[in-house]
């Protein structure tokens, strides 16, 4: 859930950046209701928010949908898109 600008100045102050997904357990289930211990979720165009609010639940961002987001905001090569996922 970071904003594309904050993701492209954090890459511009410091190329060991480490990209880290903390999805919930709705992860690939798609869009719909779902659980979150005994919240109920609603997952809709990869948002997830708390049923009836518009309250973010959590993430729902896979690793390699964090990977092609990170390579988009910055330019970055692939190498370096790479690295931030596994190495660092």
């Amino acid at each position: 859930h970071s904003h594309p600008t904050s993701v492209t100045m954090a890459y511009a102050i410091s190329k060991n950046v480490v990209l880290v997904t903390d999805a919930m357990s709705a992860l690939g289930l798609g869009d719909g209701e779902h659980s979150l211990g005994a919240e109920k979720v609603t997952v809709k165009n990869s948002k997830a928010v708390i049923s009836g609010t518009d309250t973010l639940a959590g993430s729902v961002a896979s690793m390699d949908s964090c990977v092609r987001s990170f390579q988009k905001f910055t330019g970055c090569s692939i190498y370096e898109v790479l690295k931030a996922a596994t190495e660092n």
